[in-house]
């Protein structure tokens, strides 16, 4: 079977204009779909939910591409031969993918709406 050679990836970075984030995530969401990553608020003198919000975004794209990792092995060990499914080989990449899989998974169970940030007044 030909080998098949995935094509590169670029990020483009933008900058636009918005009232809140949640408004410039959803018409970035509805213009790119699928292709977004994530959008981030670029003022670091931010609210801290904001900071927060950007934060968990970015432990998303990270849980994506280590989730992205895990099915590229398992596509590679379900297209091994079954005699090399059984040997060393499918025991390294069947460790690799079960890794990948307790990473991707304590990743997600994080829990950022447990943080609530007191008002500055009052």
């Amino acid at each position: 079977m030909p080998k098949v050679k995935r094509k590169p990836r670029y990020k483009i970075i933008l900058v636009v204009e918005g009232a809140t984030i949640a408004s410039v995530t959803a018409k970035a969401k509805a213009t790119f779909g699928e292709n977004l990553a994530v959008v981030r608020k670029v003022d670091p003198d931010s609210a801290r939910q904001d900071r927060l919000n950007a934060a968990k975004d970015e432990l998303d794209n990270v849980a994506s591409t280590v989730e992205e990792l895990r099915d590229e092995l398992q596509e590679w060990f379900d297209n091994l031969p079954e005699s090399l499914q059984a040997g060393e080989k499918g025991t390294d990449l069947e460790e690799a993918i079960g890794a990948l899989e307790t990473i991707k998974d304590e990743l997600e169970a994080i829990d950022f709406e447990t943080v609530s940030f007191p008002a500055m007044m009052g």
